[in-house]
């Protein structure tokens, strides 16, 4: 396996993530992430998303608690790849790139990376 060049370590997590697109009115799609980092997530959903598309995004964060924080952001799409799963069925796997995201926002996605890094994810 090759040397990371990311400049932003991804875990692979899956969190529960909705995604809506600020124009076009397509509506909301829910999924999971595959893998997350502090600047991006990658999920996959059931329609295709094109590059370059703002969407607002809501990822479900845990705390280290029983609790979880709703984590909300925007991001564009840097990479929309059309997938066959097993069954046959037809996704989409989306690579975003939050580009709107608050201080606290940050700061907690931040602290659940690297709380994941230190466990060994």
């Amino acid at each position: 396996m090759g040397h990371e060049r990311r400049r932003h370590p991804r875990i692979r997590v899956a969190l529960p993530v909705a995604v809506e697109a600020t124009t076009g009115g397509q509506g909301q799609l829910q999924a999971q992430t595959r893998n997350i980092s502090s600047r991006g997530a990658y999920f996959e959903v059931s329609r295709p998303i094109p590059e370059l598309t703002r969407l607002e995004v809501t990822l479900c964060v845990p705390s280290g608690s029983a609790e979880s924080h709703q984590l909300h952001c925007g991001g564009v799409v840097v990479r929309c790849d059309a997938r066959t799963t097993a069954d046959g069925a037809q996704t989409h796997a989306i690579a975003l790139f939050f580009d709107r995201i608050g201080p606290d926002e940050q700061a907690l996605l931040d602290a659940f990376i690297a709380a994941q890094l230190a466990a060994g994810a």
